[in-house]
């Protein structure tokens, strides 16, 4: 089995943000943020300092290579400091690497002043969904009704 390594997981993610920038978007338009988001990281980065401070996706194994867990995303510091981070574990207890996952975050955040929210404020995005028929679009091109026999429009 193919493992990503850190070094490639965080040229995705720098990529992601260059791309999301062209839309205007930033990560916390398209992945969870701490405290705030439910999911995997609604109860992590909670107290009130922390909670909006940390925007990443989350990755679990808990039988592939003895348990894994990785912590992929961006965190603010008090300075104003974005600092972008891929934690990876394996071997191990998953709710345990999840706790060091969380340490880590926050003694670097501590180490540069402090947590500081992202300011936060929950997007609706609109989405368009692409149109099953076109101007191409012929009737043969269909899969006919099996209990019909008839084609769509």
């Amino acid at each position: 089995m193919t493992r990503v390594p850190p070094g490639a997981m965080m040229k995705i993610f720098r990529g992601l943000r260059n791309e999301l920038q062209k839309h205007k978007l930033t990560p916390a338009d398209i992945m969870p943020v701490a405290g705030i988001d439910p999911g995997t990281l609604e109860d992590r980065f909670t107290g009130p300092a922390w909670e909006g401070s940390v925007i990443a996706k989350t990755g679990t194994l808990v039988r592939t290579d003895g348990g894994a867990s990785s912590l992929v995303g961006q965190m603010k510091t008090a300075r104003g400091d974005v600092l972008l981070f891929v934690i990876m574990n394996q071997r191990g207890g998953v709710l345990r690497f999840r706790q060091n996952q969380d340490r880590l975050v926050m003694q670097v955040q501590n180490s540069r002043g402090g947590p500081k929210s992202f300011g936060y404020k929950p997007r609706v995005l609109a989405m368009k969904l692409a149109d099953t028929q076109s101007i191409s679009t012929s009737a043969n091109e269909f899969e006919p009704n099996s209990k019909t026999g008839a084609s769509p429009p």
